[in-house]
């Protein structure tokens, strides 16, 4: 049986080097993963040659979508060739200067193999909508999230 609960550990590292005072580079490190170079958003001074938290926030929503959908898909016999995800995200201020992500649309293109008649394009289009409900991700969040998917089907 599956345990109830799951530990996750990152890191971020930050150090003035003393040539930059105010520089927003940093790290974020995955324990024997490697590090991924991190910055804040180019609005608030960011290096736009690294990733910020904003677009791994998004991101992180994006990929927790499309894993809960392939696992539906393979616990339902829907055989999916591709998915792939071109999410964004808007960043919003409340009158009293407090910034959060208020909306991520997702728009994923699926594309489907070996789906044979209408009830089959029926159940890959429901998983989608399914797949959000389930997903860890943004059961945890207040985020409203929008997907706007798009489908092929493909008979080979």
């Amino acid at each position: 049986m599956m345990p109830r609960e799951h530990e996750f550990r990152s890191e971020v590292f930050w150090e003035n080097d003393n040539s930059k005072s105010n520089s927003n580079d940093f790290l974020y490190h995955f324990q024997d993963r490697g590090n991924l170079n991190g910055s804040s958003a180019v609005p608030f001074k960011g290096n736009g040659e690294r990733v910020s938290p904003e677009e791994l926030f998004i991101t992180s929503i994006s990929a927790c979508q499309m894993l809960t959908y392939l696992h539906l898909c393979s616990k339902n016999g829907i055989n999916v060739l591709s998915y792939r995800d071109e999410a964004k995200g808007f960043l919003s201020m409340t009158p009293g200067d407090k910034t959060f992500i208020k909306q991520i649309y997702l728009y994923p293109v699926i594309i489907c193999k070996d789906v044979q008649n209408d009830l089959q394009k029926a159940i890959a289009i429901r998983l989608i909508h399914e797949a959000h409900e389930l997903c860890f991700l943004t059961s945890s969040i207040v985020t409203e999230i929008i997907i706007e998917p798009n489908f092929v089907f493909r008979v080979l």
